[in-house]
């Protein structure tokens, strides 16, 4: 049995087919969110965009934007999903930049979340949190910071039923230095 060489680290060639589409069995119009208060950071572009509309398609009441640049176009794009979708429109809400701005919506937010039901919080951090790039450290440092603070969540609210998640996307192509 031979032993094959492992994979570099920085996502590339991770997953030979790249996909553009959705799968027809995940319908976020399907779904429903009515009457949850749901906050996304990373949310100007790519997967913290599309879960953003995601959420409300599905009938968020109310969606909180973070992000690093600006949130008016997709501010429109999440109310526009929802009216499309048949939903209410949601309130929005924006907050930048890429630490503060999660730190301040999740301090803001938590009592909320304690008194509903749905009770966790999805921050967008990077595959960049887990690798040194040289040219990339202000970029990487803070999507590092996004995941210890998810961290720190789970282990300051787990027994009150708080769940913090810090979805690292993988390698995708996109402009990060705008």
């Amino acid at each position: 049995m031979s032993q094959q060489k492992p994979i570099a680290t920085t996502g590339q060639g991770f997953t030979p087919t790249l996909r553009h589409d959705t799968y027809r069995t995940i319908d976020s119009t399907k779904a429903s969110f009515k009457g949850e208060h749901v906050f996304i950071t990373g949310a100007s572009k790519g997967v913290g965009r599309a879960t953003a509309i995601a959420y409300a398609k599905a009938g968020a009441a109310a969606i909180s934007l973070g992000a690093r640049s600006d949130l008016s176009e997709v501010g429109n794009e999440v109310q526009k999903a929802a009216a499309d979708a048949g939903k209410k429109v949601p309130k929005i809400l924006k907050l930048c930049p890429n630490i503060h701005g999660p730190y301040l919506m999740t301090r803001s937010f938590l009592p909320l979340l304690l008194k509903g039901s749905l009770k966790t919080i999805l921050d967008i951090s990077s595959g960049g949190a887990h690798v040194v790039i040289p040219g990339a450290s202000a970029y990487q440092t803070t999507k590092l910071a996004i995941l210890r603070f998810s961290e720190f969540i789970n282990a300051e609210y787990q027994d009150q039923g708080i769940m913090a998640f810090s979805l690292h996307p993988g390698g995708l192509s996109r402009q990060i230095w705008h």
